[in-house]
């Protein structure tokens, strides 16, 4: 998560809802190459606890059965919690006890599929609907409150015998919401306004789950009563939906304003999620449905609650009338796309939003044969105000032509405006787009799109040795980029729409890029071959990412295969999951793409503490085979969940991105290598928590592309070192979307160069002792007197040593210079050559001075002046190191121990 962002959107009123389940991460997905196609087939028996359900009758039932489990990635209902079917439908409620969830309380709504013939018709993809409510302070932002739904009984109100609707009533109050409670306790504290952590707000709340016997749709009744005996007042009482590991939301809004770099989606009709088998939809009985959207989290709320005062909604005393606000929303699970999911919803839900519609009888062929196309994405689109901006097309529901190439049927056209236009938009892979049809509501029309034949690539890939290469291969046109592919296998075929292109072909820093011009014909196989050459030497190490997301995490939609595909194409060999409280072990994925020749895993965890701090812990045990045993860390202080990280087997913890959290709310004094004074109540903790704990092991030193001079970054890790605590210095890629992995990446000390061998004892023991190297693209070999590496003491009481350094990096990524620090301050400052037929970038000795009263550490810091070659995320050279390594230690007064030089000021 990147800390500045987040502390960024905390100071807007409105953009706090965005923060409830928000971690922040890559870019979106940009379709980049269809890597894998998601599953259709029917799924196993949905195993209702009682058996068969006949037409027309509806069940609620207490999950007694411990090998219950829906199909599906998403699937989370277990014994202990609660389902709701009937013959078309079935959804499942958390119960109470240890939370197996990210939102963390009970009485949410995990899991939504639909039934057919008695079994789950497709996978389940909902991920959770966690319920909220709060109060906003325009003028203090950071002192709003916003509060969770938390259950504290679960009673079966009708089991649905009687024929009647199955009920399902969870019962609790308001309770702290973990993650933006902290999130914005630590904004009050950088806004000078520290608080304390929310109080109740004398609310219960009662939240009803009903299901028909004759109904896929699942009614969801949230009641907000006022407990005290006098009035009470909320702002908003709302919804987050996750997408998860299923497909990005759709949140098609009448009116989009753009606040701080953050989408305001206000009058949304209906949300989406499919992919292209299983879909769901959520509405609400509101016009006025409104969205924050990030990171693949929704926070749905009715801005017509929000009134136009802090106060909002008032509550009169309790017992009397207008006591209770009851907010009413509907979820529908269907096998197929998105549009038939929507046409079953609204057959079935209530009407909250206006629609037209417009009867399309529609078929995708080919213009060379007049052969139908199967799986052509059909979009049906309409024109929205962006504030400030224009009204441009987007759409608003999709479906998929079928086997003859046909789509259509009664389209549900969302109506907001007089002579509002629509259209129809077809798409295939690979081939020419054609111009959108328009539709007017109430016709009946008849809609072919003729598509021409497909542009075909014949690639094959080898590497120095004539052996098939993996590669990333991006397609660009005027310089943009238009496509990227992830092929692991070295041989193959690519689809792309006839054309123009420019090809680069690359496989991390350690392999040369290849560029080459090619034109695409249509119906014709155009020949791409390309030989990566593997240039710089980096025997004696593997490369690992230790901050790595797939779609387990609720913020990322990135598949574990496609993120082992992403991991393998950029060269990275070591790949340590962590995602948000889940436990990912991309070994399976692994042998199942046959990619362990190229990569290895470690199973890890972000713990997503707002305050203290984000922690990445590994390697952790896998005693219990739930993807949910994760390390919890709620309510705990830092001492306390590194002792909890310990406990689940991790050797390594590490403070993910800690400039720009934690070290700005506590104050840190780098020349005492301590906090300042710092209320443990303004952090959310007890008056005797532990602010501070030295029981870690690695620090990201760069979080991304990180500017590591302008953030302090740097000045911090010194710090530590200065103090005498041997903090290793980790880069990670944080990565959640389709960018790369391993950018940044480290290089840590292995007996092997073959990820196949890899040993994870050896990546811990690298970590601990510093032998590690962080690269954004450049690899170094640094020595002192010809015998210490990184991480190792040298006993040297003369004043001087010699500094070896050998830097390598290929010719499209160049070091024009290094700097080398002791004790933080730079003492040197030696150009290198960039030559364009050689990574050889440096290779020298040079006499460092060194103090001979106490002692010392060093390290050498690698810049380059010219941005990277396309393929590679793009930052600024001068501020973001092309590679850093990883103190040696010098015993200046001959003990044998590295002692601490003590706290200073750094001159960099």
């Amino acid at each position: 998560m990147n800390a500045n962002f987040c502390r960024l959107i905390a100071k807007n009123v409105l953009l706090l809802l965005s923060l409830a389940l928000a971690s922040c991460g890559g870019e979106p997905s940009e379709d980049e190459g269809s890597l894998v196609a998601q599953s259709g087939t029917p799924r196993a028996s949905a195993a209702f606890p009682k058996g068969c359900l006949a037409p027309g009758t509806a069940s609620a039932e207490l999950i007694t059965d411990p090998s219950f489990k829906l199909e599906g990635s998403n699937a989370l209902g277990s014994a202990g919690d609660y389902v709701l079917a009937n013959d078309q439908a079935m959804y499942v409620v958390t119960g109470l006890g240890p939370q197996k969830t990210y939102y963390h309380y009970a009485g949410i709504l995990v899991d939504a599929v639909a039934i057919e013939n008695c079994e789950q018709a497709a996978d389940d993809n909902f991920y959770e609907m966690a319920l909220m409510l709060g109060k906003l302070n325009a003028l203090q932002q950071s002192k709003s409150t916003f509060r969770a739904f938390n259950a504290r009984t679960l009673e079966i109100v009708n089991d649905g015998t009687d024929g009647n609707a199955a009920i399902l009533r969870a019962r609790g109050a308001d309770d702290v919401y973990w993650l933006l409670e902290l999130t914005l306790m630590g904004q009050g504290i950088l806004d000078g306004i520290p608080k304390l952590r929310s109080q109740p707000m004398e609310f219960e709340v009662v939240v009803d789950y009903i299901l028909e016997p004759d109904s896929p749709t699942l009614k969801v009744e949230y009641r907000v009563v006022n407990q005290r005996n006098g009035f009470n007042s909320l702002s908003i009482a709302f919804v987050l939906l996750s997408s998860g590991q299923g497909p990005t939301l759709n949140t098609f809004s009448a009116f989009d304003m753009d606040v701080s770099g953050l989408e305001l989606q206000y009058g949304i009709p209906w949300v989406t999620a499919s992919n292209g088998e299983s879909s769901y939809v959520y509405t609400t009985n509101s016009s006025a449905l409104t969205t924050t959207h990030i990171a693949g989290v929704d926070a749905l709320l009715d801005a017509k609650q929000m009134g136009n005062t802090y106060l909002g909604s008032f509550f009169m005393p309790n017992g009397r009338n207008g006591d209770t606000l009851l907010r009413e929303f509907f979820i529908t699970a269907e096998k197929g796309d998105e549009l038939k999911a929507l046409q079953t919803h609204i057959a079935h839900a209530p009407k909250s939003f206006n629609t037209l519609s417009a009867n399309v009888n529609g078929r995708v062929v080919s213009k060379s044969t007049g052969q139908p196309i199967k799986g052509a994405k059909i979009e049906i689109q309409t024109k929205k105000q962006v504030f400030l901006k224009t009204w441009p097309w987007e759409t608003f529901v999709a479906t998929y032509s079928d086997s003859e190439g046909r789509f259509g049927g009664d389209l549900p056209l969302v109506s907001y405006l007089s002579n509002q236009q629509y259209r129809v938009l077809a798409s295939v892979p690979g081939r020419e787009s054609l111009e959108p049809v328009f539709i007017v509501p109430g016709e009946t029309k008849e809609i072919t799109f003729e598509f021409n034949d497909e542009g075909r690539v014949d690639y094959q890939f080898i590497d120095q040795d004539g052996k098939p290469s993996p590669a990333q291969v991006s397609f660009y046109q005027a310089g943009k980029r238009v496509k990227r592919f992830y092929t692991t296998n070295g041989i193959g075929q690519l689809t792309l729409p006839p054309g123009d292109y420019s090809v680069s072909i690359s496989r991390g820093f350690e392999y040369g890029i290849v560029d080459t011009d090619l034109t695409i014909a249509p119906g014709v196989a155009v020949p791409l071959a390309a030989t990566l050459n593997h240039m710089v030497d980096t025997s004696g190490f593997l490369s690992f990412d230790a901050h790595v997301h797939s779609a387990p995490s609720p913020d990322s939609e990135v598949s574990v295969e496609d993120r082992i595909r992403t991991a393998v194409t950029t060269g990275l060999e070591v790949v340590v999951s962590t995602d948000h409280e889940i436990i990912t072990d991309l070994s399976p994925t692994v042998a199942n793409l046959n990619m362990n020749e190229y990569v290895a895993t470690v199973i890890g965890q972000e713990v997503t503490a707002s305050i203290p701090n984000h922690t990445i812990a590994y390697p952790l045990d896998r005693d219990s085979q739930l993807v949910r045993d994760f390390v919890a860390w709620h309510g705990k202080d830092i001492g306390q969940i590194f002792a909890a990280e310990k406990a689940h087997g991790a050797q390594v913890r590490t403070f993910a991105h800690p400039r720009g959290e934690y070290l700005e709310l506590i104050k840190w004094d780098r020349i005492k290598g301590e906090p300042g004074e710092i209320n443990p109540a303004h952090l959310g903790l007890p008056a005797d928590a532990t602010i501070w704990s030295w029981d870690f092991e690695a620090m990201e030193y760069m979080n991304g592309q990180q500017e590591v001079f302008s953030s302090g970054i740097f000045e911090d890790w010194m710090s530590f070192l200065n103090h005498g605590h041997r903090i290793a210095a980790t880069g990670a890629s944080d990565v959640h979307g389709y960018d790369s992995p391993g950018m940044p990446r480290n290089y840590f000390k292995s007996s092997t160069d073959k990820p196949a061998e890899f040993i994870e004892d050896e990546l811990v023991s690298a970590v601990k002792n510093g032998q590690l190297i962080v690269s954004t693209g450049a690899f170094a070999r640094v020595s002192v007197n010809g015998a210490a590496s990184l991480g190792d003491t040298i006993t040297d009481s003369d004043g001087e040593v010699q500094l070896q350094v050998q830097i390598e990096a290929i010719p499209q990524i160049d070091v024009d210079h290094f700097r080398v620090y002791v004790n933080c301050d730079e003492v040197a400052r030696i150009s290198t050559a960039n030559p364009s037929d050689s990574v050889l970038k440096y290779n020298g000795t040079l006499p460092v001075a060194v103090p001979n009263t106490k002692d010392a550490h060093i390290v050498v810091l690698g810049f380059g002046s010219q941005f990277l070659h396309r393929e590679f995320d793009q930052f600024d050279p001068t501020e973001v190191p092309r590679f850093t390594t990883n103190p040696i230690y010098i015993d200046a007064n001959g003990d044998g121990v590295f002692q601490s030089p003590g706290g200073k000021a750094c001159s960099i």
